[in-house]
């Protein structure tokens, strides 16, 4: 074909390279909770909340399940906004290799006298899942949940609350619950660009896949943690994955 889309399918039939395509935003599985701020279904590179951000494919190799990381980069978003008085987010990812220190998704910025956002990683040290929070002068509190392991090749779910107030929560579809209450007023919490697999430097790069993301301008209770992550595995479930 000389005009129109070119379509490339792997043997298995699915679409290798968002870049030849065009899509439209569609329903999300994750409008299930109102008003996302964003609904990146990984399954194209729109946000289907409609609220017009994108995410890039980067090297990824493109899943019935989402995107696979190969551990050679990131995939970059445009979610940003400033000023919200609250986020919480729900996401599921796997880890393929758990003897590096990887990042799941970071929007921080440390900058002195005007550090904000936050950051999911995975540490080898004690083989632990931690959330980095970025505070205004610059430096960072790490948060994780003593006695609490993360093994390869499992699909978890996790919802986590990132609150100005400093009353902060990731909870994983295991039962894991990291909660942090540092003094401090946390400003701007979602004002840089977000990206997935990958520290916002682009560095400490992950190994393993990520389902979906999606945010909310609100803090959730813990009611709505609970329905969030049934949610979440419940999207995962329907693509064939067992969290």
């Amino acid at each position: 074909m000389s005009n129109g889309t070119r379509i490339l399918l792997n043997s298995d039939g699915i679409i290798t390279d968002w870049s030849k395509q065009h899509f439209e935003p569609v329903a999300s599985p994750l409008s299930a909770i109102s008003n996302p701020k964003v609904a990146y279904d990984l399954l194209t590179p729109l946000d289907n909340s409609r609220h017009g951000f994108s995410v890039q494919q980067g090297v990824q190799k493109l899943k019935p399940y989402g995107l696979q990381f190969q551990g050679t980069a990131g995939s970059q978003t445009d979610f940003t906004e400033a000023g919200l008085a609250g986020l919480s987010f729900l996401t599921a990812f796997r880890f393929s290799a758990i003897d590096t220190f990887q990042y799941v998704l970071d929007c921080r910025d440390l900058t002195v006298g005007s550090g904000h956002g936050f950051a999911i990683t995975y540490n080898p040290t004690g083989q632990r899942l931690e959330l980095r929070v970025a505070w205004p002068d610059g430096s960072m509190g790490i948060y994780y949940a003593t006695g609490q392991t993360i093994v390869a090749d499992k699909w978890y779910v996790a919802c986590g609350v990132i609150s100005p107030n400093r009353n902060h929560k990731l909870t994983l579809s295991d039962g894991t619950a990291i909660a942090a209450s540092p003094t401090g007023y946390l400003a701007n919490v979602a004002g840089s660009p977000l990206m997935l697999g990958a520290s916002a430097a682009g560095s400490s790069m992950l190994k393993g896949d990520i389902g979906f993301f999606g945010a909310w301008g609100n803090e959730f209770s813990a009611g709505d943690i609970t329905n969030a992550i049934a949610l979440g595995t419940s999207i995962m479930t329907g693509r064939g994955e067992t969290v």
